[in-house]
């Protein structure tokens, strides 16, 4: 599908869709010079958006959609992986909940 029909599924700007291809944490297929979302790329938004609502990062997100995509987590050290990666959101989110309560 098209850009404009992935932006409306998501209800999600252009202009973010084409940042987060940028960033690499959406790769769709070119043809003709113009974008073409795949289901992995359905898969993917719905990751992105999924984690966002946890307060994950981009650059956080990008680790793991890219450790996902090399090995879908098929071995233990993948999955120590992206066990590190949400003990890490989990402890800056432990610091600005605390920095929010002492103020």
């Amino acid at each position: 599908m098209k850009i404009s029909e992935f932006s409306q599924i998501f209800n999600i700007s252009i202009y973010s869709i084409s940042f987060y291809v940028k960033m690499g944490l959406l790769v769709p297929n070119i043809c003709n010079k113009q974008y073409q979302f795949t289901e992995e790329c359905i898969h993917d938004m719905n990751m992105i958006i999924e984690l966002k609502s946890f307060q994950f990062s981009l650059k956080e997100i990008h680790s793991y959609l890219s450790l996902y995509r090399v090995s879908n987590f098929a071995t233990k050290m993948d999955n120590e992986k992206r066990n590190n990666i949400f003990i890490k959101n989990a402890m800056n989110l432990s610091i600005k909940k605390m920095i929010i309560t002492n103020y």
